[in-house]
């Protein structure tokens, strides 16, 4: 018999969430004159696919100007494979510190997670009222990131501090009418 040599494309798509590991792909050719069945292993490696969320579920948070608040996140690898090396930065207004407990997580396997405590303290002179802040993820396979909602309140010190002033401004004139009397 003679040999035939035919040249054969294949394309193989795997479902997303396969795992990872060595398949044997059964590929049959049928000619007019031939057919045959040819093995073809396939090794998937999986991918990493990185979620942000807030361990709480809310995306708004409480603060003081001029104070620490703490929320915490979660990072969340829903891939088949694992990240390496998802370095944590935030996008905020001016003068605000934001810090995170592990800024650069090493090593997230597949279907994992891992909770981060976040820091933020807006400056002691903010304005009250809402600001949006972003977190973000990176690492060479897969980036996401979330907004936050941070509701800026002025520390009630000063509350405190103008009513003690105005008791004191009354007290002085009510102390002035009384020594002064009736002249």
């Amino acid at each position: 018999a003679d040999a035939l040599t035919e040249r054969v494309a294949v394309q193989v798509t795997p479902p997303r969430f396969a795992a990872a590991g060595d398949y044997l792909i059964p590929v049959a050719i049928d000619g007019d004159a031939y057919s045959t069945v040819v093995f073809l292993q396939l090794t998937i490696i999986g991918r990493g696919e990185l979620a942000i969320t807030t361990k709480t579920g809310r995306f708004s948070i409480d603060a003081t100007a001029g104070e620490e608040s703490t929320t915490a996140i979660q990072l969340d690898n829903y891939g088949t494979g694992g990240l390496a090396n998802i370095a944590l930065d935030a996008i905020s207004p001016n003068d605000w510190t934001v810090t995170f407990q592990i800024d650069n997580v090493e090593s997230l396997p597949a279907t994992n997670f891992i909770p981060i405590d976040v820091s933020i303290t807006p400056p002691g002179d903010a304005i009250p009222g809402d600001y949006i802040l972003t977190l973000r993820g990176r690492s060479a396979d897969s980036t996401d990131s979330i907004e936050l909602r941070v509701t800026v309140e002025q520390s009630t010190i000063w509350g405190w501090l103008g009513i003690v002033l105005v008791l004191l401004v009354f007290g002085g004139l009510g102390g002035l009418f009384v020594r002064l009397g009736r002249r």
